[in-house]
């Protein structure tokens, strides 16, 4: 990503056909499989745009950050691409 661009990104986490998919401008850009138990409420915090644990560095993102959005359901590859056309 380039200093001073904005970038749309979407991270997709599907519990139905266990894969995370990530797309970047509407485009999916990659993905993978994972094990698909659910969530498990650890009453941790959750960072966005921070990797934070105890057994790695602290690792923050260097820029910032507009309109989050979380769903409580996996969006398609159309309602991403939707998505990113109504906010370019």
């Amino acid at each position: 990503m380039n200093d001073g661009t904005w970038v749309h990104v979407a991270v997709v986490r599907s519990t139905t056909d266990a894969t995370k998919r990530i797309y970047v401008n509407g485009r999916l850009e990659a993905s993978s499989n994972f094990d698909a138990q659910p969530f498990e409420n650890t009453g941790l915090d959750i960072y966005i745009g921070a990797s934070v644990c105890d057994t790695m560095q602290h690792r923050f993102f260097n820029g910032s950050m507009d309109d989050v959005m979380i769903y409580d359901r996996a969006l398609s590859d159309d309602e991403v691409k939707s998505i990113y056309e109504a906010q370019k």
